[in-house]
């Protein structure tokens, strides 16, 4: 795991601090704060008889503005990772105070910009629960205070609906000093009589505005619809689109053409 790096643009914040030194809660306002975060995603191999299956690992590099902006790009694969070295990433940019999200393929130099709901100024943001409890529909519960690389987190497990007739069982640390971002977690999954773990971790944090050009979307970039969009990345990839995308690119394109810069 790689140590933590802090950025002194928050000390004035958080005090003079070292990735080892424990943080003690103190979030109570609506502020966030500004971080950028690489995650890492393990998933089960898709054939676990087989030996030279590795596991399915996913990079993606998050980055959040302290005015509640926010970019998700997926890094590009590496042939140790057990999926396609030609798979190339992509960026997710919202923009919040023009209520904006763009999907960007640099590669291909497409972007497909979809407006969120809502008129008039854009509104504060909500406070954030100091113990990152959150709302949510699954049957969630405390389990105990920890450490995750320094930071005091909350650890939550939840239950919800997975395959037919099963429960997956999800497990989050959580911390409120990065706005309630969980920077670890664990799911179980039962799928045809055995259990499939799922893993989800951080390995690089740097506290500080993100770097402007993660949320450049170049002008120059050819607008397309969603489903436009994933077209154009399979051909380019020499694949077909996988089962069940055509009703998932029809529910996007709908929205995508319902927004008022269309």
């Amino acid at each position: 795991m790689k140590r933590i790096l802090l950025v002194c643009g928050l000390a004035a914040v958080f005090g003079l601090l070292s990735f080892r030194v424990t943080k003690a809660f103190q979030v109570q306002s609506p502020t966030r704060h500004a971080f950028t975060i690489t995650v890492v995603s393990e998933s089960p191999p898709p054939n676990p008889n087989v030996e030279q299956y590795a596991p399915r690992r996913m990079r993606r590099m998050m980055a959040f503005r302290s005015d509640g902006s926010s970019v998700t790009a997926t890094l590009p694969a590496q042939e140790a990772d057990g999926i396609n070295p030609s798979f190339f990433g992509d960026r997710y940019v919202y923009l919040r105070s023009d209520r904006t999200q763009v999907y960007v393929l640099d590669q291909l130099k497409l972007k497909s910009t979809t407006v969120m709901s809502g008129d008039g100024p854009v509104k504060q943001l909500p406070p954030l629960d100091p113990k990152c409890g959150g709302t949510s529909h699954a049957v969630k519960r405390f389990l105990r205070m920890d450490q995750y690389e320094g930071y005091d987190v909350y650890v939550y497990e939840r239950t919800f609906p997975g395959t037919p007739g099963n429960l997956d069982t999800e497990t989050q640390w959580v911390t409120p000093l990065l706005d309630c971002l969980s920077l670890q977690s664990t799911l179980d999954r039962k799928e045809s009589g055995e259990i499939k773990h799922f893993h989800n971790y951080v390995n690089s944090i740097v506290v500080g505005e993100p770097d402007p050009k993660l949320f450049n979307v170049p002008q120059d970039y050819r607008e397309v619809s969603p489903s436009q969009m994933e077209t154009e990345r399979a051909v380019a990839l020499g694949r077909s689109l996988p089962p069940g995308a055509a009703e998932t690119m029809k529910f996007k394109d709908d929205r995508y053409w319902k927004s008022s810069r269309h």
